[in-house]
């Protein structure tokens, strides 16, 4: 049976009001974003008037939004992340307090790529179930993001399947993603548009959570030859750090090259061809008066499982797996990170997004174990 937390949470406030406590006050509509749902409020009376009052509850809540890469090598790393998410949940329920009301979404890096036949497409969107469950999964019967009050345990999970289990259904997101991976523009696309399903709640603590072993590739012009120009070299994912990267003050050589000292995200103006970082900074990370999703910037946690940005080099690749179907040797980057089976390219858009965050979490997805991740990720949640 599942357990209401409003009955628990109208009790506490009452009884705040009862012994005389400031009520918390509610927030300026006008602050509120319209793409978010308003907080959930309970009225409750005071002694000395009798009168109605609305006020906010007194649990944390968190949206967390989890962005996890499903192109070709991520099985074992989405797997990683699955069998270790529970640390997060423990160490939140630890923590002092009446609890966190969290909503908890899942999207990926598949947005295909313009001019290309490449992936499913189901990005940036909230997805009920992932595209490769395990046996016995099932998928989020409402909502299209996970529930849990970490107080009480009341969750909109499957009857029968527990939300830890519920959210590694929905995260595996599986490995037949277009290859050129757009976590920053899926992410956007997802908490752009107007929510009718409640997942981002205008006072809520947002948490953004990008998994993936390689770069940001987003494209945002449908236009764009990026992916259709014989021009722009091997049909791979090189093409997105060549275009989307200057390193030493230049965009990166086709030929075998590097480490390079000094790497940022490339602007239209130096020739880079992916959508501009100021976007998703401006998005993610600026108030609501600059565009951004928050009134109270602070109110943003932005955290990735990535390959290091600090190694940047172009090395030598072979057969058809790093070069396509139309030459046996092309160039492609160097891994940063890593081993034969687990292994990642270094993520320098996606760390300078994340960088340009007051309050972020950062670790390398070739860890073995994700528990630390995700024990830091609670502790800056608990912030």
């Amino acid at each position: 049976m599942r357990v209401s937390s409003r009955g628990l949470v109208a009790a506490c406030l009452l009884a705040a009001a009862c012994s005389g406590r400031p009520l918390v006050p509610l927030a300026d509509p006008k602050e509120m974003d319209p793409r978010a749902t308003p907080a959930m409020t309970t009225a409750i009376a005071t002694p000395s008037s009798g009168s109605v009052h609305e006020v906010r509850s007194a649990q944390r809540e968190v949206d967390l939004l989890f962005v996890i890469d499903d192109s070709g090598s991520m099985a074992p790393k989405q797997w990683s992340m699955r069998q270790r998410f529970p640390a997060l949940l423990d160490k939140l329920r630890a923590q002092p307090g009446l609890g966190y009301d969290l909503h908890i979404g899942v999207t990926n890096t598949d947005l295909g790529a313009p001019g290309t036949s490449c992936g499913w497409m189901p990005g940036g969107q909230l997805l009920r179930i992932g595209a490769w469950p395990e046996v016995g999964c099932r998928a989020l019967e409402r909502e299209p993001y996970l529930t849990l009050n970490t107080a009480t345990g009341a969750t909109n999970a499957p009857t029968g399947q527990d939300a830890a289990t519920t959210f590694g259904c929905m995260a595996a997101v599986g490995e037949g993603g277009c290859g050129f991976e757009m976590p920053l523009e899926s992410a956007y696309r997802t908490l752009n548009e107007p929510d009718p399903s409640g997942f981002l709640r205008a006072d809520a603590l947002l948490v953004l959570v990008f998994v993936t072993d390689e770069d940001d590739c987003s494209v945002d012009d449908p236009a764009s030859d990026l992916f259709t120009s014989p021009a722009r070299g091997a049909m791979n994912s090189f093409r997105c750090a060549r275009y989307g990267v200057v390193c030493d003050g230049a965009l990166l050589p086709d030929a075998p090259h590097g480490p390079f000292a000094s790497c940022r995200p490339a602007t239209a103006a130096e020739g880079g061809a992916l959508a501009p970082i100021e976007k998703y900074r401006r998005f993610f990370t600026g108030s609501l008066a600059e565009g951004g999703l928050k009134a109270d910037p602070s109110r943003v946690v932005i955290a990735s499982l990535a390959g290091s940005a600090s190694l940047v080099a172009v090395t030598e690749g072979h057969g058809i797996a790093e070069c396509g179907v139309d030459s046996e040797t092309c160039s492609v980057l160097a891994h940063s990170c890593g081993n034969a089976t687990r292994f990642a390219d270094p993520a320098v858009r996606l760390a300078s997004l994340v960088g340009s965050s007051g309050r972020r979490v950062e670790r390398s997805i070739c860890d073995d174990d994700f528990s630390g991740f995700f024990e830091s990720l609670a502790t800056e949640i608990g912030q």
